[in-house]
């Protein structure tokens, strides 16, 4: 990644123990796994609540298209130069449905010819353009986001000749360029500092159209870089710009909440270890630091993932040290910044990013990783539990989304499911008790009339998700649309082969349409 991590080489890190564990608040609601190539995974989402993502490879990428449900609407190689350090940096969806991924390619900082790349492809998939980008010395971009007024914004860092200079200064310096829907640049704003090295890690688009970016600076004479941050119109006036903060750090990504505020997190350097630091700022720039103290701490505070309808933050935690992950957390935050809880795991999160209804979509690293879609609690009560079936649990079936009838945005999803086995949801208004089903193991705990869903295959990781129509509800008599202050019940029926049985059943839960 060019100067950013060449700069932490010899740095000291050290990840404390998790306080007490706190209950988890996530469920998954699908998982689609394959095919992915290679580990760097970036995701977007859709105005419909699907999410893409792009990835790369040893010289190859992929651009792919899930919807709500995880299934794949579309897939398409995304063009990555072959170089070793090539790599995705980001995606986003444009206003106009479009998708754009930038792509940097690898070449050492402060080498001459070093671009980047952003290939633009239609809502369907269809490769648009791909376009090179930059000055005569090594470019290399780190982020792009949507602009609201159509087109995108890129932020990285410029060796030098890239774009016009804030003020006169030195190289490497930050850079923002703002480019519109056709890929045309329109133009390129250089950071520079006569006393400072400056390079830009994430940017932002407000609602309102300006532009922030987020990232580093850093003068020899300190041990740590400084964390730097700037805003420009969208005409790419410079407004505020802080290129020497006060803090040792560096900015790693920034993430808009629903009241306008933003959030980055990065790096933190108290002393002589390292730490996970977020901040939060208002539009009007007041500035909030928070630290991870007290029940998870690490190197990187990476990935934003969602407000909370109660207030304050999620964000996912990992040990990002050399590109080796080891641990991976999620810290909830109150609105003053507190830490409620925080939760360690296995694995390594690579990206984040927020869905409707307050849900949230991951992107895991390494081979055999996934995309996964979880949800914040659930929607509706729960009403019997299943038997246990072969994988040694019940089958446990819940609802995300919304119960809302003018969102229409209901899924009933199952977990502990036998991995790669016929299932379907049974839906009725009405509660009953058979047991057990059908000769098999479980109790129906539904009545007639009773309608079900299209069939659907459980996930090798024992999941399952159900396209559910309030609009269209199944009945034995064709389809019904559900009317406010209705009570519908949903139970998974699904192929198992334990206690003798053929079938199985999970639990059963239902919901009031508000």
């Amino acid at each position: 990644m060019g100067l950013r991590r060449a700069l932490f080489a010899a740095a000291l890190f050290t990840w404390a123990a998790p306080a007490a564990l706190a209950q988890i608040e996530f469920w998954p609601v699908w998982s689609h796994q394959g095919a992915l190539v290679g580990v760097g995974r970036e995701l977007a989402v859709t105005t419909d609540g699907g999410v893409i993502i792009a990835s790369s490879g040893a010289a190859s990428g992929e651009v792919r298209a899930l919807d709500a449900l995880g299934q794949l609407r579309w897939s398409t190689p995304l063009p990555i130069p072959a170089l070793a350090a090539a790599r995705v940096e980001g995606v986003a969806v444009l206003t106009n449905g479009d998708v754009v991924a930038l792509v940097h390619d690898g070449a050492s900082p402060g080498a001459s010819g070093g671009d980047y790349f952003v290939s633009r492809f239609s809502p369907s998939g269809v490769p648009i353009a791909t376009t090179q980008y930059g000055g005569p010395s090594s470019d290399e971009a780190f982020a792009i986001a949507a602009h609201p007024s159509g087109g995108y914004v890129v932020a990285g860092n410029s060796w030098g000749g890239y774009g016009t200079p804030s003020t006169p200064g030195t190289f490497p310096a930050a850079f923002v360029a703002r480019h519109d829907a056709n890929g045309v640049e329109l133009w390129v704003r250089r950071m520079e500092s006569s006393s400072v090295y400056v390079g830009a890690n994430a940017v932002v688009s407000t609602t309102q159209g300006e532009i922030r970016a987020y990232g580093w600076s850093l003068d020899w004479l300190d041990p740590y870089p400084r964390q730097a941050w700037f805003s420009l119109t969208s005409a790419g006036v410079v407004q505020t710009s802080a290129l020497s903060g006060q803090q040792f750090g560096e900015h790693l990504w920034a993430y808009q909440a629903s009241d306008g505020s933003i959030f980055t997190g990065g790096r933190w350097y108290p002393g002589n270890s390292t730490g996970a630091h977020l901040s939060r700022r208002t539009l009007q720039g007041v500035m909030t630091n928070l630290y991870l103290s007290g029940s998870l701490s690490g190197e990187s505070a990476f990935y934003a993932a969602a407000t909370s309808p109660l207030g304050g933050l999620y964000t996912w935690v990992k040990d990002d040290w050399n590109f080796s992950p080891a641990l991976v957390g999620t810290v909830r935050y109150s609105t003053t910044g507190q830490v409620l809880w925080s939760q360690a795991a296995a694995g390594a999160v690579n990206a984040a990013t927020p869905l409707p209804f307050n849900e949230i979509a991951i992107s895991t690293a390494g081979a055999g990783g996934a995309v996964r879609r979880l949800s914040r609690g659930a929607v509706g009560t729960q009403g019997c539990a299943g038997q246990p079936n072969s994988t040694g649990a019940p089958a446990v079936l819940r609802l995300a989304g919304s119960a809302s009838l003018s969102a229409n945005a209901l899924v009933p999803f199952a977990s502990n499911l036998p991995p790669n086995v016929a299932t379907l949801c049974a839906i009725s208004r009405n509660a009953g008790f058979v047991a057990p089903f059908a000769g098999g193991q479980g109790t129906l705990c539904l009545a007639a009339p009773i309608g079900r869903s299209a069939p659907v295959t459980s996930s090798s990781a024992g999941l399952a998700a159900y396209r559910i129509d309030l609009t269209a509800m199944p009945t034995p008599l064709g389809p019904q649309a559900a009317q406010i202050g209705d009570t519908w019940r949903f139970q998974v029926w699904y192929r198992d082969t334990t206690g003798g049985g053929t079938t199985n059943l999970s639990s059963s839960v239902s919901v009031v349409v508000q």
